[in-house]
């Protein structure tokens, strides 16, 4: 997955990382342990956005290790009520990152609304929970949530 907020930042264990980020070319390659002094920084979606896609969202994974494992992570958002917007027009980039974007699914449309990409994320990761509270809401194929129609 890829986080949907603007950006993580992670004290992780210095002995045992289980954390794993996805390469250009799909392969899922580990993050070794880190001493105390240093951050590992996950951008999310909300970066993506603002970026105009110049940064991509990381797509990373954490994998159980054998041993006991501490990460404490930071999550950076904006206000659940701000709208993110593009601080530069994606087609006046430099770099362009055509190809390099195998993790972005259909099913994971990007919100500008800080609140409404949280709850969609929320919601894809914990399907259960969301049937139970929110029987009158239904995810789309696109991962965007609406109302449900009166049938």
């Amino acid at each position: 997955h890829a986080d949907s907020n603007f950006m993580t930042m992670i004290l992780q264990d210095d002995k045992n990382s289980g954390l794993q980020v996805q390469t250009i070319d799909g392969k899922w390659i580990d993050v070794p342990p880190t001493p105390a002094n240093v951050l590992i920084c996950n951008i999310g979606e909300l970066a993506q956005i603002f970026s105009g896609g110049y940064l991509m969202a990381t797509p990373h994974r954490v994998l159980r290790p054998q041993d006991s494992r501490i990460s404490l992570p930071v999550f950076y958002n904006p206000k659940l009520d701000h709208v993110m917007e593009s601080m530069v027009n994606p087609e006046e980039l430099t770099w362009n990152r055509q190809g390099q974007n195998q993790w972005l699914r259909k099913e994971n449309t990007l919100m500008g609304s800080v609140g409404e990409n949280s709850f969609k994320s929320l919601a894809r990761s914990h399907a259960e929970v969301f049937k139970r509270h929110h029987g009158d809401l239904q995810i789309l194929g696109d991962g965007r949530i609406q109302l449900k129609k009166n049938t």
